[in-house]
């Protein structure tokens, strides 16, 4: 799909969409709370940049308190390997090879997309995504510091993730929102615990399309990126919407454009969805939501994947060269 509207690269305002102000229009009342609004959050040990700055766009917010933070304790060699990859400068090393194996195991083609986004940040100096998803242990993370905390092991079946029954019930009683930044997939009686249940970002506007997000936008040219806060139910990217957020990415976008400018406006959707609910504003059903695209297509379809990788380095030799 090729652009109808040529969008200026400078351009960082971000466009409210229609659909914030019908949430508006829609509340019943904006309730006065006498007690602050508590947030509860769901992160995995390694924290990253873009993680980070949404939990302190959230702590400053007046009438609001981060209170509790539940902690995957899950032992996961692969994300912790992937963390330090993402951390470490430098060409290709060793270390680098053997988690590309290991990837090549285990997901398939996607070990090809990993090594297109590490050939990106250390040959062609795309910065964009990776500064947001550089990781920091939980313990150097100073917006957590004060925050009380547990470590739980949830229950797995197949993608999806279970917490424990005394972890929900903590979570129902301390928290009136819990904002979810680790764990995967999670389903039970966590969504429903908290008064305004669990909140998750998806990287595209779920009423056209779910699943995959950046990588959809950037093969589909679309001439802007949005976000969505959801209210997480137990189908993928269907919930209520809290907020939404786009802006413009540039003519001939890199995924590091795309990817980096989606990263961007989830680390500020948390603050502006939260807002919404200390303000009283419902979240909303969407009439109908987007074609789902499952994350299988970067393991085993070559087309897929070829695609993307064809056209992101075309433009990135584009851009090296004007």
């Amino acid at each position: 799909m090729v652009l109808n509207t040529v969008a200026r690269w400078n351009r960082s305002i971000v466009n409210r969409l229609d659909a914030r102000e019908w949430l508006h229009s829609s509340s019943s009342s904006n309730t006065e709370r006498d007690e602050p609004l508590t947030v509860g959050v769901l992160v995995n040990p390694r924290v990253p940049a873009w993680h980070e700055r949404a939990i302190e766009n959230v702590r400053a917010l007046d009438g609001v308190r981060v209170n509790y933070a539940v902690v995957n304790a899950e032992q996961s060699s692969m994300l912790s390997d992937g963390a330090d990859a993402i951390n470490r400068d430098g060409l290709f090393s060793l270390d680098d090879l053997k988690l590309f194996y290991r990837v090549v195991s285990e997901d398939g083609l996607k070990a090809a997309l990993y090594a297109d986004q590490k050939l990106g940040w250390d040959v062609f100096g795309e910065t964009r995504q990776r500064e947001l998803l550089r990781s920091k242990p939980i313990d150097d993370v100073d917006c957590l510091a004060d925050v009380d905390r547990e470590d739980c092991v949830p229950e797995s079946d197949g993608a999806w993730k279970t917490l424990p029954d005394e972890t929900v019930e903590t979570l129902g009683q301390r928290c009136d929102v819990v904002l979810r930044f680790g764990f995967g997939l999670i389903k039970g009686d966590v969504l429903t615990a908290p008064e305004h249940g669990v909140l998750s970002v998806h990287g595209s506007d779920i009423r056209k399309s779910r699943g995959m997000g950046p990588q959809i936008a950037f093969l589909h040219d679309n001439e802007h990126v949005t976000v969505t806060l959801q209210q997480l139910s137990e189908e993928i990217d269907a919930g209520s919407i809290v907020e939404m957020t786009s802006t413009d990415v540039p003519t001939h976008a890199t995924y590091d454009d795309v990817s980096g400018e989606i990263l961007r406006l989830s680390s500020a959707v948390y603050a502006d969805g939260v807002r919404n609910l200390r303000d009283g504003n419902s979240p909303w059903d969407p009439e109908t939501v987007g074609t789902y695209y499952s994350l299988e297509l970067q393991r085993k379809s070559p087309r897929f994947v070829g695609t993307l990788l064809l056209k992101n380095n075309y433009r990135r030799l584009r851009k090296s060269v004007a």
